[in-house]
């Protein structure tokens, strides 16, 4: 606690008191209140009066406080962080990268074109399975973001509305079959049927080598006597030929179909 000055004036040339004046003070009785504040004024030390090598070592310790001359008391001001400066502006990148984007859709465009128009693409599933789908709407997708000018939501989703895909869903997935093709050029697979949901009697080891020991075996022929001339190539190759797309389209699945049904099953 700092003790506030005296409000009384003072006058500048007070002598301090010695000792024997301090005894007569003390032995007088008509000595005066205002001796003894003037006495106890002139011996106090403020923080004002201090040397400025005592500031000075202060300032050294690194309190990080302002002088407190001022009366304040305050923190100083926390020095605010400088800006990074980078080699390439902001701005500049941004252009850079869109640019770079805008060329990408481009070349993916021409190429998914020249791919359509081309007669020895082989979709999977033919010209009308899933994966030819897939590529139109990719086409369509980027011929709307590159020449019209639509913003990628709105481009994926009329795409997939003009496709026959879900206007939502459909078009998240068109732009990821857009980005797939314009990175690697390439079409992804449809997963359709690639996940069985039930177990086949047919996987197991031991009913697989029943059927095909059956199969070795003549006994799945309707007509075991022709079976054994057409093997032996006694037939004309006429009769030979028409005998052997029955046997592939009916005696083979209809015995094997006997067999499992009546005796391999049961």
């Amino acid at each position: 606690m700092f003790v506030k000055k005296c409000l009384l004036p003072v006058e500048e040339d007070v002598v301090p008191p010695t000792d024997n004046s301090q005894d007569a003070a003390v032995s007088d009785p008509t000595h005066s209140l205002e001796a003894d504040i003037e006495l106890l004024c002139n011996e106090i030390n403020y923080l004002s009066d201090l040397s400025s090598d005592t500031e000075e070592s202060e300032s050294e310790i690194g309190t990080g406080t302002e002088d407190m001359s001022s009366g304040s008391g305050r923190l100083a001001a926390v020095q605010p962080l400088k800006r990074q400066k980078f080699a390439v502006p902001f701005r500049v990148q941004q252009e850079k990268k869109k640019e770079a984007r805008a060329t990408s859709q481009m070349d993916g465009l021409l190429d998914v074109e020249k791919l359509l128009k081309s007669k020895s693409t082989d979709f999977v599933g033919g010209s009308s399975g899933l994966q030819a789908k897939r590529t139109c709407a990719i086409a369509s997708y980027l011929a709307l973001v590159v020449r019209k000018k639509y913003r990628p939501l709105v481009a994926s989703q009329l795409a997939a509305e003009t496709h026959g895909f879900v206007k939502m869903w459909g078009g998240h997935q068109i732009q990821s079959w857009a980005r797939a093709w314009m990175s690697r050029r390439t079409l992804l697979l449809s997963l359709t049927g690639h996940h069985a949901k039930t177990y086949s009697l047919l996987s197991d080891p031991g009913v697989a080598v029943e059927l095909r020991t059956y199969m070795r075996s003549n006994k799945w022929a309707l007509d075991p006597e022709k079976l054994a001339a057409f093997t032996k190539n006694q037939l004309i190759p006429a009769e030979a030929e028409k005998y052997a797309h029955k046997i592939i389209d009916n005696e083979m699945p209809s015995g094997l179909k006997r067999y499992m049904e009546l005796e391999l099953f049961p």
